[in-house]
């Protein structure tokens, strides 16, 4: 479960809908035009090894939190 810190105040949906659940609770959509994509843990894992594994990488930054 994600804990409040002193970095951030809120939690994710996931969260939301996780303590719904466990709760018995329904979970609720409010914004149904906001569209989220969750990634797969072993998909970020991946994203990280190869770019660690790569000998020359062609960008500083790269970015593994979407589908987009």
């Amino acid at each position: 479960m994600e804990p409040v810190t002193d970095h951030r105040a809120n939690q994710s949906v996931l969260m939301e809908w996780t303590s719904n659940i466990l709760r018995a609770e329904p979970i609720e959509v409010d914004d149904r035009t906001t569209q989220r994509t969750f990634t797969y843990v072993r998909d970020i894992a991946v994203g990280i090894m190869v770019v660690l594994d790569t000998p020359t990488l062609s960008h500083d930054t790269y970015n593994h939190t979407s589908e987009e």
